[in-house]
């Protein structure tokens, strides 16, 4: 009998294993979808806010090592991200960690998920109403709401330089948020026909002309972003450009 429940044991102790990171999460805190503006707002209340000027030292060096942004940031608030917390739902059924720097930071915490680390998210809250709006919309609309995974959401200036980012990328203020289409119409495959019912909500309906909207044809990217004033592009821009 003892070496029945061994190995009872042994295989439940393996299914555990097989889980990811996020669904050991889920499984401890279970969470519901973030589907209104007021529910985003409670999620980022919860974290301790930070000014520029109080971030760690080490933080500051890595992220602006050169103080370059410091002036267009120090009245910024950053939301201080610890341990496990990156696993909480935002907006949707999308994650904190879906909008952080994917910095070594980030990739720290994912390799050492036991260990408390410290990331801080610079979010425009505008930015991640824009993103409630696309889930509803394409939910009323009879689609797939999560048909679209999140690139990339806030990248602090030495992220967004090494990505290749423009050097006044929305990106590095958390108002810019680039999504790759998936199976949006659910006809079993991720296309531009996808890509293209995107595009539509967002420049049309939900962008407009408070911000703006990289289209990039013939890829399968779109970035949009709340800057406050309409701005259309279809190519990428490199780092040592003024766009984006």
């Amino acid at each position: 009998m003892k070496y029945y429940l061994l190995l009872l044991s042994l295989i439940s102790l393996g299914a555990c294993t097989n889980q990811t990171a996020e669904e050991r999460y889920d499984e401890q805190h279970p969470q519901t979808e973030i589907l209104s503006y007021a529910q985003i707002d409670s999620v980022l209340n919860s974290f301790p806010k930070l000014h520029y000027k109080d971030l760690d030292t080490a933080y500051l060096n890595y992220s602006d090592p050169n103080r370059a942004f410091e002036k267009k940031l120090k009245k910024q608030q950053y939301y201080v991200i610890e341990h496990t917390d990156m696993y909480k739902y935002l907006v949707g059924k999308y994650r904190i960690q879906n909008f952080l720097s994917k910095d070594k930071y980030y990739t720290e915490q994912l390799n050492n998920s036991d260990k408390p680390i410290k990331q801080y998210l610079l979010i425009d809250p505008k930015v991640l109403y824009r993103t409630l709006d696309l889930i509803l919309l394409l939910e009323e609309n009879g689609y797939n709401k999560y048909g679209f995974s999140i690139r990339y959401g806030h990248r602090h200036p030495s992220h967004n330089y090494v990505r290749g980012g423009a050097s006044k990328s929305q990106h590095i203020y958390g108002k810019a948020i680039d999504i790759i289409p998936e199976d949006v119409n659910n006809d079993g495959e991720a296309n531009l026909i996808d890509k293209g019912i995107l595009l539509d909500l967002i420049d049309n309906q939900i962008i407009k002309g408070t911000g703006g909207v990289g289209r990039y044809p013939g890829s399968m990217s779109i970035h949009y972003d709340t800057r406050g004033f309409k701005r259309r592009w279809d190519s990428y821009t490199p780092h040592n450009k003024k766009k984006k």
